[in-house]
């Protein structure tokens, strides 16, 4: 049995600890109404937010949903569920942490990228490390944030509008946007 997934309001699908629905299966529960969430225009940027912290996954999540132009598509607690639902849900973009269980963030941006076309994986992560936005970037990533950066830093970099490479590669961006 795989990973158990819930058809939530608006299209989005989060994981179903103990729950016997597979991602399919939850795709399928969406019903007609909802099936435009998955095929929404090309305007709304559709997103997967993976973090293996609930408390930060949902925060980012509600920040998110308050734009029109964005639309969460689903939630991933580690890397492997992240690669699951990009493949299955195609967003545009994939927030995921580095440092994540069962497979971390910087294989599944490897896993991800040889296996979505298209989709922009943007790395985040609680150490401001080199390193670390090095191996995202050696992966695919096309940016890597701090979790101290702005919202509106992170907001930009989802939109494709960063205002500083050197900010979304891992620079010293702290929650004042400076």
């Amino acid at each position: 049995m795989g990973t158990a997934y819930l058809a939530g309001d608006y299209g989005l699908l989060t994981p179903a600890p103990g729950g016997s629905e597979d991602l399919a299966q939850a795709v399928a529960t969406l019903g007609a109404c909802d099936a435009a969430a998955l095929a929404l225009p090309d305007q709304i940027i559709r997103i997967v937010v993976a973090d293996d912290h609930r408390i930060l996954r949902e925060a980012l999540v509600k920040v998110l949903e308050a734009h029109a132009d964005l639309k969460v598509v689903g939630q991933a607690w580690d890397g492997a569920m992240a690669v699951e639902l990009a493949v299955s849900l195609r967003p545009h973009v994939v927030l995921m942490d580095v440092n994540m269980p069962r497979l971390n963030g910087i294989d599944a941006t490897r896993q991800i990228m040889t296996r979505v076309t298209g989709v922009r994986v943007l790395g985040l992560s609680s150490h401001n490390e080199l390193s670390a936005a090095g191996a995202m970037r050696s992966a695919g990533a096309e940016a890597f944030l701090p979790k101290g950066c702005s919202i509106a830093l992170l907001l930009a970099t989802i939109r494709g509008q960063s205002p500083s490479p050197e900010v979304s590669a891992g620079g010293s961006a702290n929650s004042d946007g400076n």
